[in-house]
């Protein structure tokens, strides 16, 4: 709410006013106050970073799901009070984009459309684990409804 951050503002500003000298002040355009990020927040950041892994995956006609608890995973791994989201851009490079590659390269989702990502307990450690699914019926030449009159 506004009189919170207005609130939190006019404390800082106080801080601040005692610690440096108004030169230093006056230098300054301006003063933003952050706020932490939510766990819905932290998601949209995963999502907003998948969208770049899924188009790439898409090229190869693959699409990429995950479960909310591989999003909870990734979010435990890589978010950081001080530094925000930045260090859940390495999560997921680290459990989703490198594992996924490394897959591919195995050829672990041949014949598959989907990569489905969970979270899971093996051996009494999370971890994520990848799945390739078919999610669509094929479509088989002369097959379609319309032929059929």
């Amino acid at each position: 709410d506004d009189s919170g951050y207005e609130s939190m503002k006019g404390r800082v500003n106080e801080r601040i006013e005692k610690v440096f000298r108004p030169e230093f002040l006056n230098r300054l355009d301006d003063l933003i106050v952050f706020h932490h990020l939510t766990i819905e927040n932290l998601k949209e950041v995963i999502d907003i970073e998948l969208a770049k892994v899924r188009e790439r995956l898409l090229e190869r006609g693959l699409k990429l799901e995950l479960t909310d608890e591989s999003k909870k995973f990734l979010i435990k791994k890589g978010s950081d009070t001080d530094f925000g989201a930045r260090p859940l851009r390495r999560a997921l490079e680290n459990y989703i984009e490198d594992p996924v590659s490394e897959e591919l390269l195995k050829g672990e989702f041949e014949g598959k459309d989907t990569i489905q990502v969970d979270c899971k307990e093996v051996a009494g450690k999370k971890q994520l684990v990848f799945k390739g699914a078919v999610t669509e019926e094929p479509v088989v030449a002369g097959s379609s409804e319309e032929h059929d009159g």
